[in-house]
């Protein structure tokens, strides 16, 4: 049987859902809501933080939002047809291409992107594996990395001009859902989903090709990973992980030096915790959690550890999640009710 996002979401009508206290004061303040196209996954911002853009999976287009950047509101401005269930999408590191995998094309597409006026122009599609679910630049803006989900594995990309040549298939474990860059550029990890892994590469500063590190035990389903940009632990930095099924996120030192996990943290969350996101400050991380209908938000303690801060209930599914890189806005598409929700953060 052919896996796909609705085979999972099945599965996961039967998590038991449980309560949390509901606090919706704080620094996370809803701004508005604007329509999408049908089933936004994925959402990404351009550099700048005055570009954003969501992946429609139902509709197989990208949807394109100028920022404004006083109020942090979003306008539509370019709504793009795109492969087959696009699942993802990231800007690379310069804000001049975009790209989006295509789950069921087995395909990147990508495009550059105009920094002014924020007109994405379709340049070209080039293959991936099988069910490409996840693609990330490197901070050097010199390669990329996708996870295919069907065939556990990760290719790897050098970026030549505004395209991608494939340079390296690595195996990953069983489903791999996500893949992120740790700052330096020197780490890459990926979740397995079905695998309750996470697996750690180091990256070659000059190739770009990944070399295993570590297969690391981390909850039963880890669905989406991501790191903090900023120095926030005693030996480097924090990853975190979204365990969806077990309802927790994994807190990860990630040691400079070593380039080692160690688990720092276990944090109980709200019912399938989907997407995962921190703020280029370091101060703060949010979490989508999709069947608890809620957005949760933690303030990061000098030391890399969690403190609950604020719970934002939703109406709706909260699906994919990103904070602006300008530090004042935390997007979230709304799959259920085919939206994106903007919040701002208060100093």
């Amino acid at each position: 049987m052919k896996k796909n996002i609705y085979t999972i979401f099945a599965v996961i009508f039967c998590i038991p859902f449980y309560s949390m206290p509901c606090a919706a004061s704080g620094p996370v303040k809803l701004l508005q809501t604007i329509n999408a196209g049908n089933f936004p996954s994925s959402i990404a911002f351009a550099p700048s933080g005055m570009i954003a853009a969501v992946t429609n999976m139902s509709d197989n287009t990208v949807t394109v939002f100028s920022v404004d950047g006083a109020s942090g509101k979003f306008t539509e401005i370019q709504t793009i047809q795109t492969g087959t269930f696009p699942s993802s999408i990231a800007f690379g590191p310069s804000g001049t291409m975009a790209a989006v995998t295509n789950s069921y094309d087995n395909t990147i597409a990508l495009y550059s992107v105009d920094t002014v006026s924020g007109q994405f122009s379709p340049l070209n599609v080039i293959a991936a594996g099988h069910g490409p679910q996840c693609i990330a630049f490197s901070p050097s803006n010199t390669s990329a990395a996708v996870v295919n989900a069907y065939d556990d594995s990760i290719i790897v990309y050098a970026i030549q001009g505004n395209s991608l040549t494939a340079i390296q298939t690595i195996a990953a474990g069983f489903n791999p859902t996500s893949v992120g860059f740790a700052s330096s550029g020197a780490i890459a990890a990926v979740t397995n989903f079905l695998g309750g892994s996470v697996m750690t590469y180091s990256v070659d500063s000059t190739s770009g090709q990944f070399s295993p590190l570590q297969s690391i035990p981390s909850g039963s389903t880890p669905r989406s990973i991501n790191f903090c940009s900023s120095k926030t632990s005693s030996f480097g930095t924090i990853a975190a992980v979204t365990d969806e099924f077990g309802g927790n996120i994994l807190i990860y030192d990630v040691n400079w030096v070593n380039n080692r996990f160690t688990l720092l943290q276990t944090v109980a969350t709200a019912t399938a915790p989907w997407s995962i996101g921190f703020s280029p400050s370091g101060k703060l991380a949010a979490v989508s959690n999709t069947f608890g209908t809620m957005l949760s938000v933690y303030a990061i303690k000098p030391s890399g550890h969690f403190v609950q801060l604020q719970i934002l209930p939703i109406e709706g599914r909260p699906f994919g999640l990103a904070f602006s890189p300008t530090d004042s806005i935390i997007a979230v598409t709304n799959v259920i009710n085919n939206t994106v929700m903007i919040y701002g953060i208060q100093p």
